[in-house]
């Protein structure tokens, strides 16, 4: 499942994937970056990893493809439905994204951090920030 949003302020294009394991979220630049380490820029967000009770037979190779993953390690597993509502939230400016999961913000990207915030990620966190409320609050107000 893959959803996507372009934000009309900013250009930016907001891709949530859920390949049956993992919820991603990447917020992608108004043009593609063609700096030679632009890969290290991009707004990476590793929103949920599914309980594995919850995995399809379908998705069963996506499992076993991200059990060694530093990532996958680092994420606590979540009771999220196979077929989950996924919404988008936009900052003002449009230069910060998060992705509402049924209902629940699950993981946003900061246009004022490099690491996104999820509240799958363990503690302590190793692959990005843990969920931070306030910050979550100032970037999308009610």
């Amino acid at each position: 499942m893959t959803h996507f949003s372009e934000n009309v302020i900013s250009l930016r294009t907001a891709v949530f994937d859920d390949d049956g394991v993992l919820g991603t979220l990447v917020l992608l630049p108004p043009d593609p970056d063609r700096r030679p380490d632009g890969h290290l820029h991009g707004s990476v967000c590793w929103v949920y990893r599914r309980h594995p009770s919850l995995v399809e037979g379908n998705a069963k190779a996506c499992l076993k493809k991200h059990q060694n993953a530093c990532v996958f390690e680092n994420l606590k597993p979540l009771r999220i439905r196979l077929d989950p509502d996924v919404r988008f939230l936009w900052s003002e400016s449009g230069q910060s994204v998060a992705a509402v999961v049924d209902g629940e913000p699950m993981g946003f990207i900061s246009e004022h951090k490099h690491c996104p915030y999820s509240k799958s990620e363990k503690t302590p966190p190793v692959n990005q920030n843990p969920w931070d409320e306030d910050v979550f609050r100032r970037l999308f107000p009610a």
